[in-house]
């Protein structure tokens, strides 16, 4: 249960996050909230350095990682549950 769970998520956390930023920026330009004007260009630039950062951490830290626990666990076929903690 916990192999599927985790393969799973290794993969599929990257779609959804991807499909997520991509489907608010289309809901907002269908809403027309992204404009040139002042403040708004403000929030945008704060939008776009928050999901920058989101990317770098995912592909950066929490993939490796995952990917990492994921082929260990692999190897090993009995892992109980302290074990699969102290990967």
């Amino acid at each position: 249960m916990v192999i599927y769970t985790l393969k799973n998520g290794v993969f599929y956390a990257n779609y959804g996050s991807a499909v997520t930023t991509t489907a608010g920026y289309f809901l907002a330009l269908k809403m027309r909230l992204i404009t040139g004007n002042k403040p708004v260009v403000y929030w945008i630039s704060a939008v776009l350095v928050i999901v920058i950062v989101m990317i770098v951490l995912r592909l950066g830290i929490v993939l490796p990682t995952n990917l990492r626990v994921y082929f260990l666990s692999l190897e090993r076929t009995n892992l109980t549950c302290q074990e699969f903690r102290n990967l």
